[in-house]
């Protein structure tokens, strides 16, 4: 059973429990709504984009990277800390 729905069984028997009601339903009805419960939990999955030789180039030339985001597509946030992170491994004097 993955965590997030691990995480949400407890977070829906804790309130059941703590409320003092008792389900009024089917199984199948339970079954159901205890479905839709774990579907809030869930969260789809991120594509992860690697950064390419000449992008980690152009952050660390860089003089304003919020242009430089924008023309690499990527988010601001994202750039930045790639810049931080080149920079604290030493990359910087070699660019």
């Amino acid at each position: 059973m993955p965590r997030s729905d691990i995480a949400a069984l407890i977070n829906l028997l804790c309130n059941l429990e703590y409320t003092g009601k008792s389900y009024r339903g089917s199984r199948e009805q339970f079954r159901a709504d205890l479905a839709k419960y774990i579907k809030g939990y869930q969260r789809e999955p991120v594509e992860r984009k690697r950064f390419t030789l000449e992008e980690d180039k152009a952050i660390l030339k860089s003089k304003n990277l919020a242009k430089t985001a924008e023309f690499l597509g990527r988010r601001y946030d994202s750039v930045y800390k790639r810049m931080k992170k080149l920079r604290r491994r030493g990359y910087a004097e070699q660019a």
